[in-house]
C-alpha cells in the first residue's frame, strides 16, 4: 500500500525520524541515526542484522555496517572513528592512531595505506581527525550527493539551479524555462523544509539509480537517477516509495491501451490521481497530451507535448507528434523549428525529414525541401513519401 499520508512510525529514540528498523537492544523501532550512535560500540547483539561486525581476517582495522545508504555508512564510520582514533591498537605497539599520528606518521600512513577501503570510505575526514595532511572530498558524482544538491536548491526555491542537475542538457532555453516553470509549480517540492535519505542504490545494470527519503518528517519522495556517459544525472521524482518506480509499466500499459482504444474517460481515471505521484514525468505528460487531443483540446495538447519535451530534452515522440501537429494545422513556421530540432538528433531518421521537407515547402523553400526529400531517397530509394512529395515539385 502507497503510503500517501503522513507518517505515525517515529524513531522511538529521537522521536524525530523515521522508526524504519526493529532494534532487539530497546525491543523498538528506530531510525538509522540512533542506530548507528548505538552500534559504533561494536555491543549490539549479534542477532540484530545491523550490528557491526569486526574484520576477524585482519583486512580492514574498521568493522562493517550494514547500511541502507551511502549517507549511513559514512554517518556510522565517522562516529566509529571519532573514538577509535584516541583507541590504544596492538598493530601500533599500544599507541593510539591519534598518538602515532604526532609521533611517526609516516609509520601511520604506511599503516593505514596496507589496507583496502570502500570507494565511499571517508578517508579524509580520518586523516582530518589525526590532524595529517588532507584532500577536500571529492566525491560529488553520485546519486545520493546529487540529491541533497537538488533538494537544497528546491528549498531555497533557487529553480535555476535545478536542471544542470537533470538528463535535461539541451541548450534550447524555451526547454530551460519550461522545466522550471514544471518544477518550481510541484506542490511538494514547495513545501519541502527537512529531507533525510532512508535507503539508496544502484541497479544490477549500473545505469539506475534510486534515493527513497523522507520530507518534513512525514512523506515519501523517491528519485530516480540515469548514469549518462559515466555521470549520474535525476530523471524522475515520484511522491510517494520506490513501489511508484515499479508500478509505472503497468500504468504506461492502460493508458496506452485506452487511449489507443478511443477510451477518453477510461484514460482520464487512470490520468487524473497520478499525475500528482509522477509530477515530472515525460511519459504522463506525453499520454496527457494524447488525451487532450483524443478529446479535441488541440491548445492543451500542444502545451503538454511541449512539457513532455521539457521533462525529458530527449524524448522521442512528444516532439515528433508536436511538429506533425503543427504541421497538419498548417503552421509551418513551428513545424519547422520541430523537426529541425529533431533532425540534429536524428539526421539519418526519414520520417523526421520527410516532414522536415513538407514543413520546408509550406514555408515556400522549395530548393531546400526539395534537397531534403532527395537525401531521403538517397538513404531509401524506395521511400514513398519522399517521391511522392518530389513528384508534387517537379
Amino acid at each position: 500500500m502507497l503510503r500517501l499520508f503522513p507518517k505515525s512510525n517515529r524513531c522511538r529514540i529521537c522521536h524525530s525520524e523515521s522508526g524504519n528498523r526493529e532494534c532487539p537492544s530497546r525491543n523498538k523501532s528506530i531510525g538509522w541515526h540512533c542506530c548507528n550512535e548505538m552500534r559504533v560500540d561494536l555491543k549490539c547483539p549479534s542477532s540484530c542484522s545491523y550490528a557491526g561486525t569486526r574484520d576477524k581476517e585482519g583486512k580492514s582495522p574498521f568493522p562493517a555496517f550494514k547500511s541502507e545508504s551511502t549517507t549511513e555508512f559514512v554517518h556510522a564510520i565517522k562516529l566509529y572513528m571519532d573514538f577509535w582514533i584516541h583507541h590504544p591498537l596492538a598493530a601500533l605497539d599500544d599507541n593510539s592512531p591519534a598518538a602515532m599520528a604526532k609521533e611517526d606518521p609516516s609509520r601511520l600512513m604506511d599503516w593505514l595505506g596496507s589496507f583496502r577501503y570502500p570507494a565511499s570510505f571517508p578517508m579524509n575526514y580520518l586523516l582530518q581527525k589525526l590532524g595529517m595532511p588532507h584532500q577536500k572530498d571529492s566525491d560529488t558524482d553520485n546519486p545520493e550527493y546529487i540529491a541533497k544538491n537538488y533538494l537544497e536548491a528546491v528549498m531555497t526555491h533557487d529553480w535555476q539551479a535545478l536542471r544542470s542537475m537533470t538528463i535535461n542538457q539541451d541548450d534550447d532555453n524555451d526547454l530551460a524555462i519550461r522545466y522550471q516553470e514544471i518544477i518550481s509549480a510541484i506542490p511538494a517540492l514547495n513545501r519541502i523544509k527537512h529531507y533525510e535519505i532512508i535507503h539508496a542504490g544502484i541497479a544490477d545494470d549500473g545505469i539506475t539509480a534510486l534515493v527513497y527519503l523522507e520530507v518534513n518528517h512525514k512523506y515519501d519522495w523517491t528519485m530516480i537517477f540515469s548514469n549518462i556517459k559515466g555521470r549520474w544525472l535525476l530523471r524522475q521524482q515520484l511522491a510517494g516509495n520506490p513501489s511508484l518506480f515499479y508500478a509505472q509499466n503497468d500504468v504506461h500499459k492502460s493508458l496506452a491501451e485506452a487511449l489507443g482504444a478511443g477510451k477518453d474517460e477510461e484514460a482520464w481515471q487512470v490520468l487524473e490521481p497520478r499525475l500528482p505521484l509522477y509530477p515530472d514525468s515525460a511519459d504522463l505528460r506525453y499520454y496527457l497530451a494524447l488525451y487532450w487531443q483524443l478529446v479535441k483540446q488541440m491548445d492543451k495538447a500542444r502545451v503538454e507535448y511541449f512539457n513532455a519535451m521539457a521533462l525529458d530534452n530527449d524524448f522521442y515522440a512528444p516532439a515528433f507528434t508536436l511538429g506533425a501537429l503543427y504541421l497538419s494545422e498548417n503552421n509551418c513556421e513551428e513545424a519547422l523549428h520541430s523537426f529541425e530540432r529533431l533532425a540534429l538528433k536524428h539526421p539519418d531518421d526519414s520520417n523526421i525529414l520527410n516532414n522536415l521537407g513538407a514543413a520546408l515547402a509550406g514555408l515556400g523553400r522549395i530548393d531546400e525541401a526539395k534537397a531534403t526529400w532527395q537525401k531521403i531517397l538517397q538513404m531509401e530509394p524506395s521511400h514513398m513519401l519522399a517521391k511522392k512529395n518530389l513528384d508534387r515539385y517537379p
